[in-house]
């Protein structure tokens, strides 16, 4: 995101900031309720599955984000032209 239009940061973070709070909001409630007091398993499989699908989302992030990066390398680099003499093997100096 570093190199992305502040403004989209900006929309990404509030949106990340959203959703915490949306979630938040409701969790403890559903699932660590008085009545489930003092064996909470309900929240404890919740918060596994939870857990797993953040691992899977991030690991995905981190792929898709791999990938933007390379390709901002190429398309940097494509518009930069070659130089005689840039250090290429087998050219003289």
């Amino acid at each position: 995101m570093r190199y992305e239009d502040e403004t989209f940061r900006a929309v990404v973070l509030a949106g990340m900031n959203t959703f915490s709070n949306v979630v938040n909001s409701w969790w403890s409630i559903v699932f660590y309720g008085a009545t489930y007091a003092p064996n909470f398993t309900n929240g404890m499989w919740a918060m596994i599955g939870t857990s797993i699908a953040l691992g899977v989302w991030t690991t995905g992030l981190l792929w898709v984000s791999m990938r933007a990066e390379k390709r901002r390398l190429l398309v940097s680099m494509e518009e930069v032209p070659a130089k005689e003499g840039d250090g290429i093997v087998g050219e003289k100096a």
